[in-house]
């Protein structure tokens, strides 16, 4: 939706104290638009939709746009750089969101649970959907055949399992957000270069009806023309006092345009914004004594959207369907007024009144050499287990696998995210903001993660194509599979047209991947960004590794919630993480006694080699008894760690590129290479592409100087995602 920001100096608004009016206006707008269809299935008998094909919601959302492009665009223009801008952004539209929608699903939803309130809370497919529509995949928050707010009263009644249903709009406000500043910092700060670009940006799908049949894009191709209004507005009339004639002629033009036009409706969102947004900016430059007063008590525009529809399904519900439609707007307005004044005063202004760091928050005491050695132990770990996997097509012979259910190398995958996430929480810590740190953790985990999957792809995967280097190249399903893969779709690089040697089986499908490993990284990625939105709320970080504690434990306590392929992967590896962020947010400072790590290792290897339950619940255990260990080994000052640490970081490299390695030697030199033949090979190789990727490629991102003490691998921009 917009992006309704309390009048403050970064968003020019209390220049604009009309907007307040207009944005709580325009909220109500649609609250009274959906009383409609969600009475009688369709808008038709809504008066600005028989009147001109479009209701008085979809205009009200026009205006929040044209609202949004306009602050928006001053917001990135006062913006120091992008990060911050991004961080401003995210702080005022996600926690409303989130807070929201979770307390519908919660709060809301099971009292119209299908099955009960117990049977929909401890549903996978109902967290499923919610999980979508906080990451944005959903248009809106659904439950299609578990929640029934009332009986429908027509074959195509489609609104009565809708919880929320304006989210479409968030959505696409987000994509503005990304477009605007994308274009105001690469255009280096020219409004009007960057209003023009994103008006050609706004009109571009409807160019083609293939992009228009895309959800997103043609929900971006409808309301992105407001928000370009909005921008060249900003562009052309920074310090422009508005005249009512003006205004007034360029409402007359609207009233022509609908007159004239033979398809209001679909030339509408295109036509009126432009016309429209002269007379919001007029609107929005009045000083009546009211509008001070008003703008005194809050902005509580974006709680009334959010809230509006889940507070009239629930009127709708309690009340039948015999009432009108005028009544359902009526009672449901000013319950959601109420709601959204309590989401800016308790929520949304505290979000935005946050206390900005001064800088970077400073490096604990003492150096972190071990982690550097503990990562080239673990992705050595991998690299051994997997050596079993490829050679023989099972992890059967594997010797940890046999002594205690699992193989090394889970083992060493566990540890690196023992330590990913301790580093990780230092790395935010000690960055300026959220926007900051996303850079950082991006900087460190894409740049080696895409050369090695392209290249894998371009240069070695060829030469065992079934079909010979040229169909395999030319084939469109191998660049959908690298897409896949690059953009974590896919949990590793399978290819069905390329062969690494002979299946054992129908069911072998060894052969065919080309990179086994990559599970973890999407999973790593997927804790960055949790982490990137505690630092962004705020949350100090024993809370936020409380909070991660409590979210890694669950899928493995409730093992149906593992309905996908993520969720059991994350079920795995979570709590890793978790633990680290816990051992950073407990012991940061703490100088670690080698007599408590031992404490730690001996019920360790206890329970590991000696308890059946281990297999069912080492990740939880593992981790919780393995982090102090680990703490301790990395506090260690032995010499060797020192000069290991001189040489780089090899680690993500060795893990990244073990599997194509190990695939590579196994299809030449087969079948005559053991497990242990098959390791001694490639763990040099692996060690010496990995020292190779840090020092041509990795470090440079990371912006490393020559220095031989590599200062940042200690806090965290070292990190290796496993």
């Amino acid at each position: 939706m917009s992006s309704k920001v309390r009048p403050t100096s970064d968003d020019g608004a209390h220049s604009l104290p009309g907007w307040d009016l207009l944005r709580i206006l325009a909220a109500s707008g649609v609250i009274f638009a959906h009383s409609f269809p969600l009475l009688q299935v369709t808008d038709a008998n809504e008066p600005f939709h028989r009147l001109a094909g479009i209701n008085l919601g979809i205009y009200s959302v026009f205006f929040f746009f044209i609202i949004s492009g306009f602050l928006i665009t001053q917001s990135a223009m006062r913006s120091t750089d992008p990060a911050t801008f991004a961080e401003k952004r995210l702080r005022r539209i996600l926690p409303g969101f989130l807070v929201c929608n979770l307390l519908v699903f919660l709060v809301v939803c099971p009292w119209f649970a299908n099955a009960g309130a117990v049977r929909f809370l401890t549903d996978p497919g109902s967290w499923g959907e919610l999980f979508k529509t906080l990451t944005f995949q959903n248009r809106s928050l659904t439950f299609w055949d578990r929640v029934t707010f009332y009986p429908p009263i027509a074959p195509d009644d489609y609104l009565y399992f809708f919880a929320n249903g304006v989210l479409w709009t968030i959505r696409i406000e987000l994509v503005c957000y990304v477009m605007a500043g994308a274009l105001v910092f690469l255009l280096r700060r020219r409004p009007l270069a960057a209003a023009g670009v994103g008006t050609a940006l706004a009109f571009a799908p409807h160019l083609s009806n293939t992009l228009l049949g895309n959800e997103v894009i043609g929900d971006f191709s409808y309301l992105a023309p407001s928000f370009a209004a909005g921008m060249l507005l900003f562009a052309l009339t920074t310090r422009h006092r508005a005249h009512g004639a003006v205004a007034l002629g360029c409402v007359g033009l609207i009233a022509l345009a609908i007159w004239l036009s033979a398809d209001w409706p679909k030339t509408g969102p295109m036509v009126f914004p432009f016309l429209a947004a002269y007379p919001i900016l007029w609107f929005g430059q009045r000083q009546w004594t009211v509008l001070p007063r008003l703008s005194a008590f809050g902005d509580p525009s974006y709680g009334i959207y959010l809230w509006g529809w889940p507070i009239q399904q629930v009127v709708r519900a309690a009340m039948g369907p015999s009432i009108s439609p005028y009544l359902l707007a009526a009672i449901s307005i000013p319950i959601a007024v109420m709601f959204g004044y309590a989401s800016w005063h308790m929520l949304e202004k505290q979000m935005l009144r946050r206390k900005q760091p001064s800088g970077p928050v400073a490096a604990p005491q003492g150096e972190l050499l071990g982690f550097n050695a503990a990562r080239i132990i673990a992705a050595a770990s991998v690299i051994f287990s997997h050596s079993y996997l490829i050679a023989t097509r099972t992890e059967a012979g594997e010797p940890f696998k046999a002594a205690t259910g699992w193989i090394l190398g889970l083992y060493g995958v566990l540890i690196f995210f023992v330590i990913s996430g301790y580093l990780v929480s230092l790395s935010a810590q000690r960055s300026h903001n959220a926007g900051d740190y996303l850079v950082r953790r991006v900087r460190r985990i894409m740049p080696g993660f895409w050369l090695c999957n392209i290249l894998v792809v371009v240069l070695l995967c060829p030469l065992f194509a079934l079909d010979g280097p040229r169909a395999f190249l030319l084939s469109s399903d191998t660049w959908k599979e690298l897409a896949s893969v690059l953009t974590f779709r896919s949990s590793s690089l399978w290819l069905p047209s390329v062969s690494f040697g002979e299946a054992v089986g129908p069911t072998d499908l060894v052969p065919q991947v080309a990179n086994g490993v990559l599970w973890t990284i999407r999973q790593e990625f997927t804790w960055y960004l949790f982490v990137g939105v505690m630092l962004l709320l705020r949350v100090p970080a024993l809370a936020a590794a409380g909070l991660a504690v409590i979210i890694a434990v669950l899928p493995t306590l409730f093992v149906n919630l593992q309905i996908t392929e993520f969720v059991g992967s994350f079920a795995f590896s979570a709590p890793s993480f978790a633990a680290g962020m816990t051992l950073f947010a407990l012991g940061h400072r703490h100088s670690a006694r080698g007599s408590l790590a031992l404490a730690c290792l001996l019920p360790l290897v206890a329970l590991a080699f000696g308890w059946n339950g281990w297999h069912q619940y080492g990740q939880l255990l593992f981790p919780a008894l393995i982090a102090y260990p680990v703490l301790w080994f990395a506090q260690r000052g032995w010499p060797i760690l020192h000069r290991i640490s001189r040489l780089g970081d090899p680690s993500y490299g060795i893990y990244l590129w073990g599997w194509p390695i190990q695939i590579t030697l196994f299809a030449v030199i087969q079948p005559n290479l053991s497990p242990t033949k098959l390791t001694l090979l490639s763990l040099p190789l692996a060690l010496a592409f990995g020292y190779a990727s840090w020092h041509l490629f990795e470090r440079r991102f990371l912006g490393r100087s020559k220095s031989a003490s590599l200062p940042d691998q200690r806090v965290g921009t070292g990190t290796s995602p496993r």
